[in-house]
C-alpha cells in the first residue's frame, strides 16, 4: 500500500497537483493514466485497508453494547414454592432396543423397584406459560417451562431472555464472527409460524436456562403483552393440576424420544391410569405403555375408535412403524397399562 503511494510515481504526482499551480501540462494522457492507476491498483488496495481497519474496530474497538438499549424489565417470579414441591424420583431408564434398533419407541426399563430412590429437586426454579410457538416442538403453546435462577448458560441452550422490554423464549446461540453478539431463534412446527431471530450484544440481554417443560394438554387461556413470548403460568393452581399424581422421573437412553427428549434427559411420568381413562384423556400426548405380551413402549397415544389405539413413534424421522394395539376385552395383542408423560427434565438442577 505505501508502494503505491510514493511521490515519485508520476500518477501520485499528477493527483497531488493543483491546477495551474505547476509548471506541469495536464492533459487526457494524465488523466487516462490516473484513472489506469486508481483502478488497477490505488482503488483496490485502499478499499482492503478500509475493510481490515472496519473489522478490527468491530472486534477489538469500543465495545458497542455501551450504545445498545438495555433491558429495561425484571425478570418476574414464577410460582417457585410449588415448583419446590414437583415429585421428582428417579425411578429408572427408558431404552429402544428393539432388534438393536434405536428410536423405534420400543422399550425396556427398570422401573418402579422399592429400594430408596434418588430425589431431585428443583430448589430455585420457576415457571412460566409459553403463549407463541417458539420453542415446537419440544414445547407448544400452552405448555409450562420451567426456568432455573441460576447455572451457566452455554450456546445452543433454550432459554427465557429480556431483550429492551420484551419476555422471549427462544434458543441461544452465539456468533461466530462476532462472539459479544447473541443471536436469539425460534422454531415452529408450520414453517410460516416461524418469527425472525432477535440478534442483540449479549451484555443487554438477560438470559435463564429452560431446564425443563410441563405438558399440558387441555392447554390454558392465557394473555402476554404485545412482544412476550411468555406469561404467567395460570397461579399455583395450574402447575398443581398438571403435576398431580406425579410418579417421578424416568432417564432417556437412546433416541427413541427425539426430538421431544433426548438421551440422557429425564421423562417426568404420572401414576399409571387404565387404558380407557387414557384413551379419554391422553389423545395426542407422549406415554409409557405396557401390552398384553410384556412389550413396553415410549410413543404417542393416537385412539382408533372403540376398539383399538396407534402408539406412533415420537421420533422425526418417520422410519419407525406404528404399534397397533386393541384395548382390553378384543382380540389381539392389547394395550394394558399407560404412564402419562407430564414433562421433559432436560437437566438435572
Amino acid at each position: 500500500m505505501f508502494n503505491s503511494l510514493e511521490r515519485q510515481r508520476s500518477e501520485i504526482q499528477h493527483l497531488e497537483s493543483s491546477h495551474h499551480s505547476t509548471g506541469l501540462t495536464l492533459g487526457m494522457a494524465e488523466a487516462t493514466d490516473v484513472e489506469k492507476y486508481w483502478q488497477e491498483k490505488l482503488e483496490p488496495q485502499l478499499m482492503k485497508a478500509f475493510r481490515a481497519i472496519r473489522e478490527y474496530r468491530l472486534l477489538h474497538g469500543e465495545s458497542k453494547a455501551m450504545h445498545a438499549d438495555p433491558s429495561v424489565m425484571e425478570m418476574p417470579l414464577g410460582h417457585r414454592e410449588v415448583v419446590r414441591q414437583i415429585q421428582l424420583e428417579i425411578h429408572g431408564r427408558a431404552a429402544a432396543l428393539t432388534n438393536g434398533r434405536l428410536a423405534d419407541g420400543h422399550s425396556t426399563m427398570t422401573e418402579f423397584v422399592s429400594h430408596e430412590r434418588e430425589r431431585v429437586v428443583l430448589g430455585k426454579h420457576d415457571a412460566f406459560r409459553l403463549v407463541t410457538p417458539t420453542l415446537e416442538p419440544v414445547a407448544r403453546p400452552g405448555d409450562i417451562v420451567l426456568v432455573a435462577e441460576h447455572g451457566k448458560v452455554v450456546p445452543g441452550s433454550l432459554v427465557v431472555a429480556i431483550c429492551s422490554d420484551h419476555l422471549l423464549a427462544r434458543r441461544y446461540q452465539v456468533s461466530q464472527e462476532h462472539p459479544d453478539i447473541a443471536i436469539l431463534t425460534a422454531q415452529a412446527v408450520s414453517p410460516s409460524a416461524i418469527a425472525p431471530p432477535l440478534i442483540a450484544h449479549i451484555s443487554t440481554v438477560t438470559l435463564r436456562k429452560i431446564i425443563g417443560v410441563l405438558f399440558d394438554p387441555a392447554g390454558f387461556p392465557v394473555s402476554a403483552p404485545s412482544g412476550h413470548e411468555l406469561a404467567d403460568c395460570g397461579g399455583d393452581a395450574a402447575v398443581k393440576q398438571l403435576v398431580s399424581g406425579t410418579l417421578g422421573l424416568v432417564q432417556v437412553s437412546g433416541g427413541s424420544a427425539e426430538p421431544q427428549a433426548l438421551d440422557g434427559q429425564y421423562l417426568l411420568i404420572g401414576d399409571a391410569i387404565a387404558p380407557d381413562v387414557a384413551c379419554r384423556s391422553l389423545e395426542g400426548r407422549p406415554v409409557i405403555a405396557t401390552d398384553s405380551n410384556g412389550g413396553l413402549y415410549f410413543k404417542r397415544l393416537r385412539v382408533i375408535g372403540s376398539q383399538g389405539v396407534m402408539l406412533e413413534s415420537i421420533h422425526s424421522g418417520g422410519d419407525y412403524p406404528p404399534v397397533f394395539l386393541s384395548v382390553p376385552g378384543n382380540s389381539g395383542p392389547t394395550i394394558e397399562q399407560v404412564w402419562p408423560v407430564l414433562g421433559v427434565l432436560f437437566e438435572r438442577p
